[in-house]
């Protein structure tokens, strides 16, 4: 996960960052109004979170992350704005994962049937890693509400909206992206993203057994033992919670991402000079060896 540092080098990256909480808080502060339960909102901006993590990587993670605290301005700040940032983040951070897990045409596009699958696959895993975060946080350590109040609710704001819209997204914004340059994987470079690894696929299994284990064992705890609320919540998800991010860190990008199509230029003239001969052994071709040399003599 140092990609979650180093992006921090490139103004692009940073820029985007900004452009993008910017953008996330502007489509989620209107529907503020509109609340499905005590400081829980309509969130339609939810679409928009797991492409911005397939596009713009770390950068996307971070925006949705900074959005999301903006939004809280506009309807009150308290202790679970913290795990509000922390669970957007992966909201964002677990689909790139996840995305980029895989090799083959990686490109963030929605117009193949596998790519579709993989962005159904990559959207469901980011709602479990932000369901068990924020459930997590809400129902052990704030205690705001019971455990069993906030998946319902999150599996339709953040669930089912980012599951319908969001492959829509991708497929719009991402090949203009591309032209314009700005996909993370065209501005940063690929020593300051983690490289892919024999791992990719055992890390995708982690996270989302990892998230998946958690909320059943805040519902088991909350349901079975009554427990809805506290230490009780926190033992029976936070070590789900640790295999969880020991699978983020598990999950890597594979180099050809960052690869141009065209061919670099050295390699090019390397083919040029193992074709084409020298132009002096070319214009010589033809002429008596006893010319060549007296040419070479003056």
């Amino acid at each position: 996960m140092k990609d979650i540092l180093t992006m921090w080098r490139y103004p692009k990256m940073v820029a985007i960052t900004a452009l993008s909480a910017a953008l996330y808080a502007a489509v989620l502060i209107p529907f503020k109004g509109i609340q499905v339960l005590p400081h829980i909102d309509m969130r339609i901006a939810t679409a928009m979170v797991p492409a911005m993590g397939i596009m713009f990587g770390p950068a996307g993670a971070f925006g949705a992350a900074i959005g999301n605290l903006i939004g809280d301005f506009f309807g009150g700040v308290t202790l679970g704005s913290a795990f509000g940032m922390i669970s957007n983040f992966f909201f964002a951070y677990v689909p790139y994962k996840v995305w980029y897990a895989t090799r083959g045409d990686n490109s963030p596009r929605t117009n193949t049937t596998r790519k579709l699958m993989k962005y159904v696959v990559a959207s469901l895993a980011a709602t479990l890693a932000e369901m068990s975060i924020l459930c997590a946080g809400v129902g052990g350590v704030t205690q705001s509400l019971p455990y069993t109040v906030l998946p319902p609710v999150l599996l339709v704001t953040n669930g089912l909206v980012p599951l319908v819209l969001g492959g829509a997204l991708i497929q719009l914004f991402g090949p203009r992206l591309e032209k314009w340059g700005l996909l993370f994987s065209q501005i940063m470079s690929p020593d300051d993203v983690p490289r892919r690894r024999p791992t990719n696929m055992l890390g995708v299994v982690l996270m989302v057994a990892g998230s998946a284990a958690s909320i059943i064992g805040g519902l088991y705890m909350s349901l079975i033992v009554h427990k809805p609320v506290g230490l009780p919540i926190l033992a029976a998800t936070a070590p789900f919670l640790l295999v969880f991010l020991v699978g983020n860190m598990l999950v890597g990008v594979d180099r050809k991402e960052f690869e141009d199509d065209d061919e670099p230029d050295d390699e090019l003239d390397e083919k040029f000079h193992r074709v084409a001969p020298p132009p002096n052994l070319r214009a010589q071709r033809g002429q008596p060896e006893e010319s060549i040399r007296l040419k070479e003599e003056l």
